[in-house]
């Protein structure tokens, strides 16, 4: 299952294959639900599970200041090291 990027509208494509809609349509049985229902749940999900796996960019940084500390330091393209200007 996946899904595409907004229109001018804001609406989600998403598009599913056979497979997915094959395992909708058992777990709307066995839930007493209609397809559309359980494929809407099921989007919920792996949407929330996709949301709480992106991690925050301020967390990033806090991981590289401090690997930074620890003496990991990032060399970035142009050579320079970077994250000392943060803390010194």
């Amino acid at each position: 299952m996946t899904v595409k990027g907004k229109n001018k509208k804001s609406k989600l494509y998403i598009t599913i294959d056979q497979d997915t809609k094959d395992r909708i349509a058992a777990n709307a049985k066995a839930h007493g639900l209609n397809p559309s229902q359980e494929a809407r749940q099921m989007l919920e999900m792996q949407l929330k599970q996709q949301e709480i796996g992106n991690f925050h960019p301020s967390n990033q940084l806090k991981e590289d200041i401090q690997q930074d500390r620890e003496g990991k330091v990032k060399k970035f393209k142009n050579g320079k090291e970077g994250l000392k200007w943060l803390y010194n």
